[in-house]
Order: C-alpha cells, then sequence, then structure tokens
C-alpha cells in the first residue's frame, strides 16, 4: 500500500464520532502515552473512541530520529531556578516576515516553553532582556541560573556582564557537546517535529514554519510532559486545570463570520480562511486570508472542516522585506482553566502594527478594543514570546504617578494596512472614495500604460497606504496612496540616482523672519500627487493596482510613464521636473540652498521654499503669486491654500504685523502617546544641574519606548522649541544605554512641554540684521567633553540654533569656547550668504561671545603654547573674522542667549533667556 493510499484508509475511518486519530491531529501529533494521559482526565475537553494508534504518516515523515541521549536529572526546585536557552536555525528559507532562527526559553521546573522568531542573532540579548521581564514580572520571582551552549550569542561580554549585574548564574556547555544543553534541545527538536507533522499534514508552504512553530508551542505547553506527574507545562506555570477542547487540525478550512457592518445585503455572510492557530488572551482563533497569507485575523465565530486541508500556493506569496512590528505568543500572564467553544469565545482585541520605528526587535504593542476583530486584520506575528495578544506589564520603575505610557501606541488613528481590511472596514465608504479619487489622477495624469509584460522582465507589485489627516481647525481627512514596492528595484536597471534635497528648516524660518521685516505676504501651495509628474527614464513594469483590475485586461500590466510613489527615483525625478519648470518661469536656483527659488525683477520681489511637494511663497508682489499659480497650475494639478497657516508641522499666526510660529497640536500628540497628558507641570526642561551615566545596572527592559520619546523630543527641538534643544540632544547620548533615572529625565521634559505647549517663536519687526551667540559648558559629562550651543537671530526670534557635544576633549574652557565658535561660524557664513544672495546684504554677521580669550585667539594667533595642540579645522574661524565675514563682540555670561543651549539651567536663568529670545505664549502677547 502507498502513501497515499494508507492516508485515504486514515481519513475514511473518520466519521462523526470523535476517534483516536482525529484528536491525534488536532493535539500536533503528541506520541500515543501522552494521548492516553490526555483522554484520562489530565485535560479537559477531550474524548475519543477507539484507542488504538493507527499508523500515522505525517508522524513518520515529521519524527523519525535516532534514539535520543539519557536525560539528566533535572536539579530545579522551583520555577525560574533554571532556564534553558538554544537557538536554532538558519533557517532554509525566511518565514513570510524574514525571521530566519528560532530561539527558545523553557523553565526546568514547569518545562514551559517561550519562543521568539528572530531575524540574526544579534538580536539575542535584547530578546533575553525582554525574556526576563516578562517571566519575573509573570511568576514574582527571579530568573536564578540560565544554560545555553557556547554560542557567540550567548557568551559576549555584553551579555556576561548583563546576567552578572542580575545575579544570574550562566551555565555554559563545552563546545561541541550538545548533549549537556540536552533539555533545551530536545525541545527545539520538539518543536521542529511537531511544526513538520503539521506542516506536512497540511500541506502548506515551507514558509509557513513559523506559524506552526507557534502553534506548536501552544500544543507543547498544553499537553502531558511524562517530566511533570500528571501535569500539563501550562498547569505547572500557571496552577490552573488545562482545557483543550477548543483544540482543532493546523491548517484546515475554517469559515468565519462575517459580521452585516462588513457585507452587502446579498453577499456571503461566512469566509473561507485557513485555521493557523490559537489567541492565549481570549481563546480566539487565528486565521489566515489563502489570497493574503501574510495577514492574520483574529475571529471568535468559526466553523471548522478538520477534515478539508486548505493549502496555501507558493505563488500567492510575494516575498517582503517590510518590517513588521512583532506582537507576542507562546504565554500570558494567567491563563484561563476554561477556555469556552468557538461559538461562545468574546471578542479578541486586534494588534495595529505600524510600520517602524528604527528598532530591530520587538516594539510593545497595545491593544486595541474593537468591536468587530474582522475590521482591522492583524499582520502575522513573528518576533516576540508570551501572549499573541497581551498587553505587557511594565516593570516596577515605570508605574509612575502617572499612567504608563505603554498602553499607548501611536498618534495616529488606527489605519487599514491592507486593501481587504479598508473594503471591509466600517470606514469603508470614505476609504473606497479616496481609492478612486487616488486612482483617477493617476489615469488622468498618464501615469501608466497597460501593456504585455515582455519576456525576460518583472513586474514590481505594488499597495494601498491609508492615512487620516487631522488638525484641530478641520475634520479628518481620509487620504489613499498607491505606491510602487521600491524595494524590489535593481539598482543600475531600475533606477540610477535617488538623492533629493528639501530646503532646510532654518531657511524656512530665515523666510518667516524675512517676511515680517521686509512686510511681505506669505503663501502656500501644494501640488498635488507631486511625485506622479516626475518623468522617468528607465522602463519599468508595475502590477495593476488592486480592487481597480481592468476587466478584460487582467493578464497586462502597467508600464510606467512617469513616477511613482515607492520608486526609490520618485522623489529625484520630481525635484528634476520642477526645477526645469520654475527655471522657465523665470526664477533662478539658490547656490546656497537648491531647494529656495527666487526672481527679482524693478521693484518685485518673490522667493519660493520647496519641501518635497509643498511651497512657501514669500513676495510683495501678488500679481507675481497669481502668475506662479496660474503657471504652475496649467502643468500640475494644485491647490492654492491660500495665506499660510500650517507649514511643515508649525502653526502660523500674524498679529500686529508679528509672526507668532508654534507647535501646540504636536506636543499634545506626544503628551497623550506617552500618557502625560495630565501629568505635573514643571518650569524647566531638566532639572538644574542635571548629571547622567553609563553605568547603572537597572537598564531598561524597552530601550525602544525610551528612543521612541527622544525622537519626538529631537523633531520638537529641530523645529520651533530651541528651549529643549539640549535637553533632546542630552538625552540621545543615551539612546543605547538608557536606564530608569533616563526615563525618569526624559519624562520631565514632556512636564515642562505640557505647561509649555503653547510657547511660541516670535518674528517681530527691528530692522537690523542677523545677530548670533555661541557658548560653551566646559567638560561637564561624565567623558569630560564640553557642550557647544549657537543661536542665530533675524527679527528679534531665533531662526536658526544648534546644542551638541563636542567630539573632542578640550583643555581649557577657552578651547571649548573656540571650538563652540568654530561650528557657529559656519552656520553664520551660511546665513550671511542667504542675505547676500537675496538682499545684496554683505555686511559682517555680528557673533556674541562671552569669553574675551576666545576672542582673542579668534582675532589674534599669539597664544602658540595655548593652541598649538587645538585642530586645524577649528582654526576657520580665524579665517572667517579676517575676512570681514564675522565680527566677534564680548557680552557678559549673565546675558548670554546660548547658555539655554549648553547646560540644564534654574528657573529664574531659564525664564529670563526665554523672555530675552521673544518665546512666549500667543495669548499673552498684546
Amino acid at each position: 500500500m502507498d502513501v497515499e493510499e494508507m492516508e485515504r484508509v486514515n481519513l475514511a475511518k473518520t466519521d462523526k464520532d470523535e476517534n483516536y486519530q482525529l484528536w491525534h491531529k488536532r493535539l500536533g501529533h503528541i506520541n500515543p502515552t501522552s494521548m492516553k494521559i490526555a483522554k484520562n482526565g489530565v485535560c479537559e475537553g477531550i474524548c475519543f473512541n477507539d484507542t488504538v494508534p493507527d499508523t500515522c504518516i505525517s508522524c513518520i515523515k515529521g519524527k523519525f530520529a535516532k534514539k535520543p541521549f539519557r536525560a539528566r536529572k533535572s536539579k530545579a526546585k522551583g520555577l525560574l531556578d533554571v532556564i534553558h536557552s538554544d537557538l536554532c536555525g538558519p533557517m532554509e528559507v525566511e518565514s513570510w516576515n524574514g525571521a530566519k532562527y528560532i530561539l527558545t526559553f523553557t523553565d526546568e521546573f514547569s518545562r514551559k516553553v517561550f519562543v521568539y522568531f528572530i531575524k540574526s542573532k544579534s538580536e539575542v540579548f535584547t530578546v533575553f532582556c525582554n525574556f526576563k521581564a516578562l517571566v519575573e514580572n509573570q511568576v514574582g520571582k527571579t530568573i536564578k541560573a540560565l544554560r545555553t551552549d557556547n554560542g557567540g550569542e550567548y557568551i559576549s561580554k555584553h551579555f556576561s556582564d548583563y546576567l552578572e549585574q542580575n545575579g544570574i548564574e550562566h551555565h555554559v556547555t563545552v563546545p561541541y557537546n550538545p548533549q549537556q544543553n540536552g533539555l533545551a534541545e530536545r525541545v527545539n527538536r520538539s518543536l521542529c517535529e511537531m511544526a513538520r507533522c503539521l506542516m506536512s499534514e497540511a500541506k502548506c508552504n515551507k514558509r509557513m514554519w513559523a506559524e506552526a512553530i507557534n502553534t506548536a508551542t501552544y500544543i507543547k505547553n498544553r499537553v502531558p510532559h511524562k517530566a511533570l506527574i500528571n501535569k500539563t507545562p501550562q498547569e505547572c506555570w500557571s496552577g490552573e486545570k488545562t482545557n483543550v477542547s477548543h483544540f482543532k487540525v493546523f491548517g484546515c478550512v475554517a469559515y468565519m463570520h462575517v459580521p452585516k457592518e462588513n457585507r452587502l445585503k446579498w453577499d456571503s455572510k461566512s469566509k473561507g480562511m485557513c485555521f493557523v492557530g490559537y489567541c492565549e488572551k481570549s481563546g480566539n482563533y487565528r486565521l489566515i486570508d489563502l489570497s493574503n497569507p501574510k495577514s492574520v485575523t483574529f475571529a471568535r465565530d468559526v466553523i471548522f472542516l478538520e477534515n478539508v486541508r486548505a493549502s496555501v500556493d507558493e505563488e500567492n506569496v510575494n516575498a517582503s522585506t517590510d518590517f513588521i512590528k512583532p506582537s507576542y505568543f507562546g504565554s500570558e500572564i494567567s491563563d484561563s482553566g476554561d477556555q469556552p467553544d468557538a461559538e461562545k469565545v468574546l471578542d479578541d482585541s486586534t494588534v495595529n502594527l505600524n510600520e517602524s520605528d528604527h528598532t530591530p526587535v520587538a516594539s510593545v504593542l497595545s491593544d486595541a478594543e474593537t468591536d468587530d476583530v474582522l475590521a482591522v486584520p492583524v499582520q502575522q506575528v513573528e518576533n516576540e514570546p508570551g501572549t499573541m495578544m497581551r498587553v505587557r506589564r511594565p516593570p516596577l520603575w515605570l508605574q509612575d504617578y502617572e499612567t504608563n505610557f505603554m498602553t499607548v501606541e501611536s498618534f495616529v488613528d488606527n489605519c487599514p494596512d491592507s486593501y481587504s481590511s479598508a473594503v471591509r472596514g466600517p470606514d469603508k465608504n470614505n476609504w473606497k472614495r479616496a481609492m478612486k479619487e487616488e486612482y483617477d489622477a493617476l489615469i488622468q495624469n498618464n501615469t501608466w500604460n497597460l501593456v504585455e509584460l515582455p519576456k525576460g522582465k518583472k513586474a514590481i507589485s505594488c499597495k494601498w497606504v491609508y492615512v487620516v489627516k487631522k488638525d484641530l481647525q478641520s475634520d479628518p481627512k481620509y487620504k489613499a496612496r498607491l505606491v510602487a514596492r521600491g524595494f524590489s528595484q535593481i539598482d543600475g536597471i531600475d533606477y540610477n540616482e535617488t538623492y533629493s534635497p528639501v530646503v532646510g528648516r532654518s531657511v524656512i524660518r530665515f523666510l518667516l523672519a524675512l517676511t515680517v521685516e521686509l512686510n511681505l505676504k506669505m503663501y502656500s501651495l501644494d501640488i498635488c500627487t507631486a511625485f506622479l509628474n516626475g518623468e522617468l527614464e528607465e522602463e519599468i513594469y508595475m502590477t495593476q493596482p488592486e480592487g481597480f483590475t481592468v476587466e478584460g485586461l487582467e493578464n497586462k500590466v502597467c508600464l510606467l510613464n512617469k513616477a511613482l510613489y515607492g520608486l526609490k527615483q520618485a522623489s529625484r525625478t520630481w525635484n528634476t521636473t520642477i526645477t526645469k519648470e520654475l527655471v522657465t518661469l523665470g526664477y533662478e536656483v539658490s547656490v546656497n540652498e537648491p531647494c529656495m527659488f527666487y526672481r527679482k525683477m524693478d521693484d518685485s520681489f518673490t522667493v519660493l521654499a520647496l519641501y518635497v511637494d509643498d511651497f512657501l511663497i514669500v513676495t510683495n508682489d501678488i500679481s507675481e503669486k497669481e502668475r506662479l499659480v496660474k503657471k504652475l497650475g496649467s502643468k500640475f494639478r494644485l491647490k492654492d491654500l491660500g495665506e499660510t497657516k500650517y507649514l511643515l508641522g508649525m502653526r502660523i499666526r500674524k498679529r500686529n504685523g508679528s509672526i507668532y510660529v508654534d507647535q501646540e497640536e504636536y506636543i499634545c500628540k506626544i503628551l497623550e502617546k506617552f500618557a502625560m497628558i495630565n501629568c505635573k507641570n514643571v518650569s524647566t526642561p531638566l532639572p538644574a544641574g542635571c548629571k547622567l551615566d553609563r553605568n547603572n545596572s537597572d537598564k531598561l527592559s524597552e530601550i525602544f519606548s525610551y528612543q521612541s520619546l527622544v525622537g519626538c523630543l529631537n523633531y520638537l527641538a529641530l523645529i520651533a522649541r530651541p528651549d529643549i534643544a539640549f535637553a533632546a540632544s542630552f538625552l540621545g547620548q543615551y539612546n543605547s544605554c538608557a536606564t530608569a533615572e533616563h526615563w525618569k529625565c526624559a519624562k520631565h521634559v514632556l512636564r515642562y512641554l505640557r505647561k509649555t505647549k503653547d510657547l511660541c517663536l516670535v518674528y517681530s519687526k527691528t530692522g537690523k540684521s542677523i545677530v548670533g551667540y555661541s557658548d560653551s559648558d566646559y567638560a561637564n559629562g561624565e567623558d569630560r567633553k564640553s557642550y557647544s550651543g549657537n543661536i542665530f537671530e533675524l527679527a528679534n526670534g531665533p531662526i536658526s540654533w544648534e546644542a551638541k557635544k563636542q567630539k573632542s576633549v578640550a583643555l581649557s574652557t577657552t578651547e571649548s569656547e573656540y571650538i563652540a565658535l568654530s561650528e557657529a561660524c559656519k552656520e553664520g557664513v551660511f546665513l550671511r550668504k542667504l542675505l547676500m544672495e537675496l538682499l545684496n546684504d554683505d555686511s559682517p554677521i555680528l557673533m556674541n561671545v562671552d569669553n574675551q580669550s576666545c576672542i582673542k585667539l579668534a582675532s589674534n594667533p599669539v597664544f602658540h603654547s595655548r593652541c598649538k595642540h587645538i585642530d586645524v579645522r577649528y582654526h576657520y574661524v580665524r579665517e572667517v573674522v579676517q575676512n570681514g565675514l564675522i565680527d566677534l563682540e564680548y557680552v557678559p555670561t549673565e546675558i548670554m542667549k546660548a547658555d539655554i543651549m549648553t547646560k540644564s539651567l534654574p528657573k529664574v536663568k531659564h525664564e529670563y533667556l526665554l523672555d530675552a529670545l521673544g518665546m512666549k505664549p500667543f495669548d499673552c502677547i498684546n
């Protein structure tokens, strides 16, 4: 009898009675002994008629192996006494989300297994830190010992130091003796065997191995273990009886109920899916759509056809290099002993996985409560252990007197992550309208022609991206954008050059101040679908957009005539196109700022700044502005936004001839994101004289959260909040080694921002030119390096600033001031060149310094013994002073405005400098 015939015979034995073979499949092909123990009362909800094991071809294929080595006697007396860990991989094929390795942690006492999927060995240390925080928080005990092999990922100095600091013994095996780490090796083998059986039975794609391992882990933790006396690992871990009545055959067909809100009158009330696992938090089932196997959906109402396979075809799976934030799986804080049938399971949460962050390993995900788990399908999870949908409990040091920020995921509203989610969700009409508008714009713009794909050519894929845009003054705007998946383009074939400039933020503020000084008008333009106007030089083919395939032409592809969002060269082609057009209209490209254009004719003066597709027009000639809009409108589809009110995250208001710039809306979003909306106020960004170090052993287990906050602060400091520039730069030094103390200081900045969220940059007419301030704080850091700071003002308000640690150790206050002055002079010369180009003003920039010796060193190079060691690059300041580009002037330290950029100041000094910089709340200005 051949293999196929044996499978048909076994399948024929399955009838309405739940027999042994059916439960054998449901329980992941466990051995007969465990099946017998499970039936005899260890697991509830299990029942089968015959107890004679049939021959199982999947077991033969998946489990055939040599006899194991003799197991060593367990030394663990309680939970977390000994943790065994092993790394398995790299796999012959990547998972659908790019994972190559399986990393397991096994508690020796309970035999509970936790699994991570990672992309590289370098992630092992970070994963262990997360695992340690998870399990110690669950059981209220600490890990005593870790047993691993001699792999480099486990014996690095960083790892060893961390174990020593936390009092964890590290038992390392002798090289080439895996038997010494037998428990971890056997766990990996058991999981892979079970996963192989599951995949063999389901006849699924090899790239589905992560889902199979995920399910295998869930099952292994809930079936009897021979090392435990009539208990399962989950029962030993949580103390609650294990229920397996909800178990189903992996890879079988599952029909999930489609709520009436997500279907039309005569649409089917169910949808066929493939069953791939369980959700620990609620007992919901994890399902994948066969047309999009990368997207995982959680459903509560499901009918299973356990004897019918739901195979996933290879051709339906497109490799993706997109980074997807992972969620948890493996175990939860407390597993429910009574898990109801699928028809009675409560609604589960749906995780929204946003694209990301710069961290390579997992992010903490919050549960976004929803009435309909089908509205927002979840992307496949493959990187963190623990519970699929668990809300991570933060370490005790994060439980401050306001709610911890980790319960909030992001600023923006939850947006669909796929076309199918968009057209089935509660906002489906808005998304359909947005996609139709985008598609019509593409067709009108002649973006592509439908052609047959030439032999030897490959078509790149595309996808829809969705976003809801909000501001304080208007209703939400639903936007859908079609993007090409440019990561599949090949350098030298599909593209050559990719770099594209944008106007600098200091130039934007320079133009705002210039508007006030010269009584100019300020307008904004927005080029609709700007990137689509760039003419392509390369021949690129793309698949037709999902949901908009032309009937009768389904086999044809799009030959792109113009650039599309997502193409690597899209930004550059647009910049080239718009530059040519503006030059044709009589504008000159600035030699100092490639995204600034100007036109001077008689009394007419117009400057245009370009930031991708956003235009800022500064002019004294309304007719020229109208001419420009008319000419550009004949070439591109644009929106005339009138006088500028919002620009690059800044709110811009005018009163009595002055301009006021703030970021109140963004600050409110940050406070909401980190759950600090009701925190206590403080008067300074950091405590006066704040000192931090890198040697504290209490390192954050969730370092990415600290990095995310520092990134938000950096953005604010770069745009319109020079008062927190030092704090953002200072905290940024510890992005890789932040501790509880660093996190406390970062929250201190948020408290300050809550008090000063309406603080504005103010530009008022003075008739004066640009003035600069340069300062340094000598050797105040733990590494004895000094801090440099500079501020430049025009129209009585800051237009450029910088807070930066110096790269070398200065030997005196004079040297540190000299280095800081050299850096400030570079920015001063740049701003002077802008003045010369636009206004023919070649007067020197006045630079204020509070160190007399520094001024003498820069003006008269006679201090040879004091400065002979200083790097030549810092002597640049001498050249610009001698050439008359910069004038140096002494100011007392007490009124040095740049002091706010070099250190954390006391309340009185900080508030004095805020007033000196002209920064005030809008409502406090007359």
